[in-house]
């Protein structure tokens, strides 16, 4: 305003508006704190709110005469508790150490006294003695063979694949099926095979998703024409091929090859072997004939170029029982000489 005068003829309105517009602009708020700052406030207050509760504990701990923890255990000995007591108090007794997801079955005394230590290793048959104690499910469990070894899967020379028959049967039982041409379904016939059939039938429905078979056999003329599926059956171990033997002009012995106990096996993706070698209701000398089986069969299979150890462990196990480590030297996977 130019005068006072003329300030005085001005509504009480307008002096507010004038006197509002002349202040100093006031500076905009600050950005919000993004995710990660408000996740580090939260973190570094309950990271606080934690030490000072320590330290009130410990604080009350001395004042009341109470011995806090004696010595913290290793973590590589988990059998050891940390006892919190009051001075002059017996010393109770420390029990066996169970962890919160150790199953039911084995949180009795009488099972805990039977579980292996972790790198405990047992003969073959004693390994097979004690699984068979350890099994206490209401199902017929299975004994599993795990071999760990130091191959590059990567590397083609190295794949470890092949097929073994079993002396003894261990109780399963599978679909075969045969791809043949129109003039071999007599002979698959013959053969004894669960389902039969060529590219009209058979591969059309595995183009279309249907798998109702377990192995598949495959005669040389159709190979070329299941060619096109191999993204459908190399995941699921299906293939045929000449190396496995299910590639062949000969179905009748093939069929009644695979139906004795005569299954497949190959390395997965850490260079490990996996399989089942019979059910429990086999004796301790049967199963141990099964394994050797396989294990006769990794020997022929090692590697040429190779370095190094060939086996670097193996255990049993049952279906749902802990794993039973194998002494190495009677196996004898790492004595075999390079060919």
């Amino acid at each position: 305003l130019a005068k006072k005068s003329e300030a005085v003829l001005l509504s009480p309105l307008t002096l507010f508006v004038l006197r509002d517009s002349q202040k100093p602009k006031r500076r905009p708020r600050s950005k919000p704190k993004s995710k990660a700052m408000r996740c580090l406030s939260r973190n570094l207050i309950v990271l606080f709110m934690g030490w000072w509760g320590c330290f009130v504990r410990g604080f009350l701990l001395r004042r009341d005469d109470v011995l806090s923890f004696p010595q913290r255990p290793q973590r590589s000995d988990p059998s050891v508790r940390c006892l919190v007591m009051k001075a002059g108090s017996p010393i109770p007794k420390i029990t066996k150490w169970k962890p919160k997801n150790m199953p039911s079955r084995y949180k009795s005394e009488e099972m805990q006294a039977l579980l292996p230590d972790k790198n405990q290793e047992f003969k073959l048959m004693d390994a097979l003695a004690k699984a068979r104690a350890l099994s206490c499910t209401k199902f017929l469990e299975t004994l599993e063979l795990h071999v760990r070894l130091s191959i590059d899967p990567r590397k083609n020379d190295q794949m470890i694949r092949s097929y073994v028959t079993f002396p003894h049967r261990i109780g399963k039982t599978r679909r075969i099926a045969i791809c043949c041409s129109e003039a071999q379904k007599a002979n698959a016939e013959e053969a004894g095979a669960d389902l039969i059939g060529g590219e009209a039938d058979l591969i059309k429905s595995i183009q279309a998703g249907t798998i109702d078979f377990e192995m598949l056999i495959a005669t040389p003329d159709m190979m070329a024409k299941l060619g096109r599926l191999g993204k459908i059956l190399g995941p699921k171990g299906l293939m045929p091929s000449a190396k496995m033997g299910t590639v062949t002009t000969n179905l009748k012995e093939t069929v009644e090859k695979f139906r004795k106990d005569t299954y497949q096996f190959r390395n997965d993706k850490g260079g490990q072997i996996h399989m089942g070698v019979g059910k429990l209701t086999l004796t301790d000398e049967q199963l141990a004939d099964n394994i050797w089986a396989v294990i006769d069969i990794l020997k022929d299979l090692k590697p040429q170029g190779l370095k190094g150890k060939y086996c670097l462990s193996s255990c049993i196990c049952t279906s749902m029982g802990p794993a039973l480590k194998l002494d190495l030297s009677e196996i004898g996977l790492n004595a075999i000489k390079d060919k």
